[in-house]
């Protein structure tokens, strides 16, 4: 069953929205050095990390894709792999002196031609690097069963039974909020600990909400995630909450920035808002819409003011409109309607 899950999670990823599940699944496969360095200059590598392998430390360099593979695509991506074999990489934690290996990792399959071009090209240059396939088949099991990674050792059924409410929209956030307590280590913990599949776990829940366009509550995972990761941080030097907490602001900012960019001139007249989402009981929930939108957006902005390559100024521009447009913006009882 959870095998099902994990498939049909990876089948619906896009390929920035697997970045951070990727990342901690590296984690939980005993990788270290891990580094996302997806951009203008990664010359065909979104991730950079070393394992130990028989005694031996060895470079990886991954390239993430999402969906399947056509030979067209596989040509492209053969460059990419291309540059991992025969060029070095000005990147402090990339280590030219010892052996190295790529990785495509895929969300999909390789179909058609495309297999055998892949093939072909793992033989050919065998002697000089290592060329692996990470593909949907590959990746479902580490995640839903490898030891010490990804979703082992957990109690499926909670996962399970909080997916199943997202599909019947039978769950909200008081729920999520109850689930994700599982997540914070216990107090009692001497070396308080987060585990892989936390992060997982947090990315599968909140891309079953972005496919049922609850991507409100997508944010509100990411910011439950944040908050284990900082109780498991608290008293504690160890790096993986750390590197949770940077996940969890990831995602959010992902899912946010989706959200924004769903936005329209129909948010900022109050009744084309209501009449959005035609729900009966509207004259309270316009409010807590109008409130939760101010929050994430906010959030959003704040995330990109601190950030050197984003510009806050858009987001701060529709809430400067949006908070003078929607009445519920101004009292949480407020209902909009003809003024008086």
């Amino acid at each position: 069953m959870l095998d099902s899950v994990i498939a049909s999670w990876l089948d619906s990823l896009s390929e920035r929205e697997f970045d951070e599940p990727l990342r901690a699944l590296l984690w939980g496969q005993r990788f270290a050095d891990i580094h996302f360095v997806h951009g203008v200059s990664e010359f065909g590598r979104d991730f950079i990390a070393k394992r130990t392998e028989d005694g031996r430390p060895l470079q990886y360099a991954l390239q993430s894709k999402a969906g399947d593979i056509n030979l067209s695509a596989w040509q492209k991506i053969r460059n990419q792999i291309e540059d991992i074999r025969t060029g070095d990489f000005s990147h402090p934690a990339f280590d030219t002196s010892i052996n190295r290996a790529s990785v495509l990792v895929t969300t999909g399959r390789l179909v058609g031609d495309a297999r055998l071009g892949a093939q072909t090209y793992k033989e050919r240059y065998a002697s000089e690097i290592r060329f692996e396939l990470w593909d949907r088949d590959r990746l479902v099991e580490p995640i839903a069963a490898a030891p010490g990674s990804a979703l082992a050792g957990r109690d499926e059924g909670p996962l399970l039974r909080i997916l199943g409410g997202i599909d019947s929209d039978e769950v909200g956030e008081a729920e999520l909020e109850r689930f994700s307590r599982r997540w914070i280590p216990e107090p009692t913990d001497p070396v308080a600990t987060l585990n892989p599949a936390t992060v997982i776990e947090a990315s599968v829940i909140a891309n079953r909400l972005r496919r049922v366009d609850r991507l409100d509550l997508s944010c509100v995972v990411a910011l439950q995630l944040m908050r284990a990761a900082f109780g498991a941080a608290h008293g504690s030097d160890a790096a993986g909450p750390l590197d949770t907490i940077d996940a969890a602001k990831r995602l959010f900012v992902f899912y946010a920035t989706e959200l924004f960019n769903r936005i329209d001139e129909l948010h900022l007249s109050p009744v084309p808002f209501i009449n959005v989402h035609n729900e009966f009981g509207f004259f309270a929930t316009y409010s807590v819409r109008s409130s939760r939108i101010i929050e994430l957006l906010g959030l959003l902005g704040l995330s990109r003011r601190e950030s050197e390559d984003e510009d806050e100024t858009p987001i701060v521009e529709f809430l400067s409109r949006f908070m003078a447009d929607q009445p519920g913006c101004a009292h949480p009882c407020r209902t909009a309607g003809p003024s008086r």
